[in-house]
């Protein structure tokens, strides 16, 4: 059993009532379990953890529909993902509440993360309250946020009213219109370079806002050194990185690899050091997948002209017990930001292996191969496609229902 809220790491059982977990405990289930349980299930060694939450991925373009959702959510859980949440430019709470009918058979959880203001119009409000009703769980640009600072101070008061959480993702619109990060292999490649002053002029911005509103806000994706020391002045505040860039840096992007351009971008192995090691202390509290897939219109063609985003799905995983394998994390650090610390952010009670939670759980062979970029239903678009990792879940379960 391996618990990442509590570094609980040890031997033993879980018992499951009726989609919750009923107790758990240290080396042999006692009789009085062992009488209750209708169906045994057999770990044979390896590990039980709580189910993946993917705090941030890209819902496909176009109309979104029930069985789209379903099949998304179907498509993940291989890769251990129990809850996903879904950014999506839906505004219209009726549409919103139509989408999240999954019925009971559902093959996970999906939490909706609609727009904080209208996409054609940074100066209008989305309805939160309604939104709320209809199941908006968060809400999220998923880009730069609203330029305008009264604006922008406005919504996050009107948020707080309806105690919303608000994910900001710290991006200067005119410093970011760049390809790559800045530097010597932006400059090598003739691409327009994306500075870390696009990421930590408009964190200092965003950080001021919630703290003088007091609203519940998330930073959404950062990249650098630079922002990780801004963030350990707001202990309060919740931050969020992609798994590409503690797996990655900007050398990556090769003779232009179009796959690995990414939003924000990958940068250098200074700052991908200093991720893990926020990941590591808790000053990151969620490692997302960021998942967006692309097609060949968009990815292979000019770098200059291919669109930001990568899939990541299979990757969160096996990613993050890559740094495990590594020694540079311990195996309930590698979990938390997968787990507990999304939870804690949404405020669901799933994550934690504890009574009374949610039974989303993973049974996983930690030692097991796993090839990336295989994984049917989320595009092509995989920078690390080929790599060898370790990591497979062999069973997951979702409020008890088991999935091979």
């Amino acid at each position: 059993l391996v618990d990442p809220a509590t570094n609980l790491t040890q031997l033993g059982w879980l018992y499951v009532d009726d989609g919750i977990i009923g107790d758990f405990g240290e080396g042999t289930p006692p009789h009085a379990i062992l009488d209750k349980a209708s169906q045994l299930v057999d770990a044979q060694g390896d590990m039980l953890c709580p189910g993946l939450i993917d705090l941030r991925s890209h819902a496909p373009g176009g109309s979104l529909h029930p069985h789209q959702v379903n099949q998304l959510l179907t498509a993940a859980r291989p890769f251990g993902i129990t809850s996903l949440c879904l950014y999506t430019q839906v505004t219209d709470a009726a549409a919103l509440a139509y989408i999240g009918d999954l019925g009971p058979q559902k093959a996970g959880h999906v939490y909706f993360f609609p727009p904080f203001n209208h996409p054609d119009d940074e100066t209008r409000m989305v309805d939160i309250g309604l939104l709320q009703r209809a199941g908006a769980a968060a809400f999220a640009n998923g880009g730069p946020s609203v330029r305008h600072t009264a604006h922008l101070r406005r919504s996050l008061l009107y948020a707080r009213d309806f105690d919303a959480l608000v994910c900001l993702q710290p991006m200067d619109p005119y410093l970011s219109d760049g390809d790559m990060h800045e530097g010597q292999m932006a400059t090598r490649l003739g691409l327009v370079g994306i500075p870390k002053l696009a990421e930590t002029l408009e964190l200092e911005r965003l950080l001021k806002l919630i703290q003088d509103t007091q609203s519940t806000a998330h930073i959404d994706m950062i990249s650098s050194r630079d922002a990780v020391d801004l963030l350990a002045r707001f202990p309060m505040v919740t931050a969020s990185v992609g798994i590409h860039h503690l797996l990655m840096n900007h050398i990556d992007v090769g003779e232009y690899r179009t796959f690995a351009k990414m939003q924000p971008p990958l940068r250098d192995e200074q700052d991908r050091l200093a991720l893990i090691e926020a990941v590591k202390n808790r000053c990151i509290h969620a490692v997302v997948s960021a998942n967006k897939s692309l097609g060949e219109d968009a990815k292979r063609v000019p770098f200059g002209e291919a669109e930001f985003g990568a899939v990541g799905v299979d990757l969160l995983l096996p990613g993050m017990l890559a740094l495990y394998h590594e020694g540079q994390l311990s195996l309930p650090q590698a979990l938390y930001p997968l787990t507990a610390g999304p939870a804690n952010i949404l405020g669901i009670p799933t994550g934690h292996l504890q009574k009374g939670y949610r039974a989303d759980l993973l049974l996983v062979d930690v030692e097991a191969p796993i090839r990336l970029g295989e994984a049917d239903g989320f595009g092509d678009n995989h920078p690390m496609k080929g790599r060898m990792l370790q990591g497979v879940v062999k069973q997951s379960f979702v409020e008890g229902r088991p999935h091979a």
